[in-house]
C-alpha cells in the first residue's frame, strides 16, 4: 500500500520461502559479505539475505525430566509426559505452527501430509491432554517455572534461561530442527537507500554477527562467527533438509485445518 511512497527502508523479518511472493516490494541488493555466510544461509533470489535464526526446540526442565528421554518428536508421545508437555495452539501461535510443521515433516520421513506425520499429530495432541496454551511465552515459561516438564518453543527464549542458570536445557530434536533464516530486506524506493544497503552490510558483517552470538541468543549464521555457551554448537545439530517454506505457506490453512479437527475428534 506504500509502494509508491514507502515510509521505511528495512523489512527485517520472515525466511526467504515466505517473502518470494514480495520481492516486488525488495531492492535487488547482494552484500558482499553474503559470501561469509553458511551454506544454506545466502541470497539466492538476490532481493533477501538470511541474518539469524531461531530454530524450533524443546526446552526441558532438568528437574522434573529425571530419567525421561527427551531427544525428538517420538519421545513426546511417552505416556510419563501426559498432561505435562507445553504447546500452544498451532492455529494461533507462529512458534507452535513452526514446531508442529517440524513434527510432521519429522515424522512423516519428509512428508508433511503422510499418515505417518498426522497419526504423531494424534499422539502428540493426547499426550497434550487437552490443553493447549495461549501465548508462546506461557510455552517456556510454564517449563522453567515446573508446570511443565517439556515444552515446543524457539531457541531464543529457551536458551536465555540456560544463560540465566535456570534448570532447564534446549534439545534440537533428533529428527531434525527446523532452521529457517529470519531475513533482512530492502524496500524498493527506500528514502535512505545507501544507509539501507550499510545496514545489511552491517548485519552480515562480522562485529553484528559475532556480538550477537557472544552476547544474545539468537543465532548468527555467518559462518565464522562464534556462540556463547548457551548456543548448542551447529555440529550438535541436526537440521531438517526436507522443509518447504513456499509449501508450507501455500498450505498453511489445510494444516491448521485439519490439526484442529484433530484436536476436535480427540475430544
Amino acid at each position: 500500500s506504500e509502494a509508491s511512497n514507502p515510509q521505511g527502508d528495512i523489512c527485517w523479518a520472515a525466511d526467504e520461502a515466505m517473502l518470494q511472493d514480495y520481492t516486488d516490494c525488495f531492492e535487488p541488493y547482494v552484500s558482499p559479505e553474503d559470501a561469509n555466510m553458511l551454506e544454506g544461509y545466502k541470497n539466492t533470489n538476490g532481493y533477501s539475505s538470511p541474518a539469524f535464526c531461531d530454530p524450533t526446540v524443546f526446552i526441558v526442565n532438568t528437574d522434573l525430566a529425571g530419567d525421561i528421554e527427551i531427544n525428538g518428536f517420538e519421545d513426546l508421545l511417552n505416556p510419563e509426559l501426559k498432561g505435562r508437555i507445553a504447546s500452544g495452539d498451532p492455529v494461533n501461535s507462529s512458534s507452535a505452527f513452526q514446531c508442529l510443521i517440524a513434527g510432521l515433516y519429522d515424522m512423516g520421513n519428509g512428508d508433511p501430509m503422510s499418515d505417518s506425520a498426522w497419526e504423531w499429530v494424534e499422539g502428540l495432541i493426547a499426550n497434550l491432554d487437552g490443553v493447549s496454551l495461549n501465548s508462546s511465552s506461557q510455552v517456556y515459561k510454564g517449563v522453567a517455572e515446573g508446570e511443565y516438564v517439556v515444552g515446543l518453543t524457539w531457541e531464543d527464549p529457551a536458551a536465555a534461561y540456560v544463560r540465566d542458570g535456570v534448570a532447564v536445557k534446549v534439545v534440537f530434536p533428533e529428527e531434525g530442527a527446523l532452521m529457517s533464516g529470519q531475513c533482512v530486506s530492502i524496500i524498493r524506493g527506500a528514502p535512505h537507500m545507501e544507509n539501507a544497503k550499510k545496514f545489511v552490510d552491517y548485519m552480515l558483517g562480522e562485529s553484528c554477527q559475532n556480538y550477537v552470538g557472544q552476547n544474545l541468543t539468537v543465532r548468527p549464521l555467518r559462518a565464522d562467527a562464534t556462540l556463547n555457551e548457551s548456543l548448542t554448537p551447529w555440529d550438535s545439530i541436526m537440521r531438517l533438509e526436507s522443509y518447504d517454506g513456499v509449501w508450507v505457506a501455500e498450505n498453511k490453512a489445510a494444516i491448521t485445518e485439519r490439526y484442529s479437527e484433530c484436536l476436535e475428534n480427540a475430544g
